[in-house]
């Protein structure tokens, strides 16, 4: 819509109200509402759009999608990671779910979540810019730049990484260099004990209640 991309969100979210009063029991004019609101960061409003459009649609993969973001943009992470799983539940192959869910696991430190999920966006879209952001910002997460640099970055992975995260080129290019003029010879990005913190080995669960 081109009130968005100018900006004008005040007057788009006016447009989808009017669309949804016209329309009360069209799950499109609620997602279009509820989409606004949520680009407008408006997520509090934007749940409730999601709401109406979920009660006309229940399994609709598209607005378990949409809520799911609005609840992460509310900091709702579990609420919002079990929205994404029952969309990949109705649609295996729902991209967005995966990037959602690949979002949060790298909130959280899950790395082999992360990576898992990230290698199956890749499968379906190699192409895709925040695909291989993911599988560099894993990486990352894992302590080994080298692997993200082979993995994800390669040629022309500046321009990738500016197309997916909105950073300029010059600050990507600027960071790499920094990094690169930082390691030490062995080859890491950080100095020894720097880095998240390990996460304990987990105990197995009991397979008994």
């Amino acid at each position: 819509m081109a009130l968005l991309r100018q900006g004008r969100f005040d007057e788009a979210i006016a447009l989808c109200q009017q669309r949804v009063r016209t329309a009360p029991r069209d799950p499109g004019a609620w997602v279009a509402l509820a989409g606004t609101l949520t680009r407008a960061r408006r997520p509090e409003a934007a749940m409730r759009a999601w709401d109406g459009a979920l009660a006309l649609a229940p399994t609709e993969p598209v607005i378990l999608v949409g809520k799911a973001g609005a609840l992460q943009l509310l900091n709702r992470s579990d609420e919002a990671e079990d929205l994404y799983r029952q969309a990949l539940a109705a649609d295996p192959a729902r991209t967005e779910a995966l990037f959602g869910l690949a979002r949060l696991a790298i909130e959280a430190g899950d790395w082999d979540e992360a990576e898992t999920l990230s290698a199956r966006l890749s499968a379906l879209e190699p192409d895709r810019p925040d695909a291989l952001w993911l599988a560099a910002r894993t990486a990352f997460g894992r302590d080994d730049f080298a692997a993200a640099e082979a993995r994800a970055f390669g040629r022309g992975g500046s321009y990738v990484v500016e197309q997916a995260t909105g950073i300029a080129r010059s600050a990507i290019n600027r960071g790499i260099a920094e990094l690169k003029a930082n390691a030490p010879a062995t080859g890491r990005i950080r100095r020894v004990g720097g880095g998240r913190k390990k996460k304990p080995p987990s105990t197995p669960r009991s397979s008994t209640t």
